[in-house]
């Protein structure tokens, strides 16, 4: 599942702060935060593959209580 929307936020956007952006934004229709916005593209700079940071960021993403829980 992970892969399927980094591969489908790939082809849609050009830009790592557009894949951040829309993938915050699909997930939890919210946009992220300033810091959250700027820890990620921190990731996946700092990464050494990125296009496998955003696999890992899809997959950290499904993992947080916001996307796990109801309120």
């Amino acid at each position: 599942m992970s892969q399927a929307l980094a591969a489908a936020l790939k082809e849609k956007y050009s830009s790592k702060d557009q894949h951040i952006k829309a993938c915050y934004e699909k997930m939890f229709s919210l946009p992220p935060s300033k810091d959250e916005l700027n820890d990620t593209l921190t990731f996946i700079k700092e990464h050494d593959e990125p296009p496998l940071a955003m696999v890992v960021l899809c997959l950290a993403l499904f993992n947080l209580n916001e996307f796990i829980y109801i309120d």
